[in-house]
């Protein structure tokens, strides 16, 4: 996948988010991610690259059982970390409206940073 596909991939996501109450986890997380973003002051990279990242998660099920609160924040904390934005834990924890668990957040960033491992490994070994 390629950044233009995620960027596609995230403006389909937002306007389903105005059509309908029924949400499945990945947009919930869009629209999480969405208002995270705007608490910590994402800039609009953030968004293409937290949706790049979802969409090798979904790939292997790392959301699957997973609380979606965590994944956002893990989501968030993982994409702003992949463009080289210095951020904690806590900050993230902090611009979310809810209580979550720091160490949900760390297993869940271990799982996407794998998945993403090994997302490039084949995407090199494919070129």
């Amino acid at each position: 996948m390629n950044v233009e596909s995620a960027a596609s991939d995230f403006a389909s996501i937002e306007k389903s988010l105005h059509q309908g109450p029924h949400m499945d986890q990945s947009d919930q997380l869009f629209l999480l991610i969405d208002q995270m973003s705007n608490q910590i002051d994402f800039d609009s990279g953030f968004k293409v690259e937290a949706n790049h990242v979802l969409n090798v998660a979904n790939a292997e099920d790392i959301p699957k059982g997973r609380s979606t609160e965590a994944m956002a924040c893990a989501l968030a904390f993982y994409a702003s970390r992949r463009l080289g934005v210095s951020i904690t834990y806590q900050e993230v924890i902090d611009a979310y409206p809810s209580e979550v668990d720091r160490k949900d957040i760390r297993r869940i960033v271990h799982a996407l940073h794998e998945a993403m491992m090994r997302y490039e490994e084949q995407e090199t070994s494919e070129e």
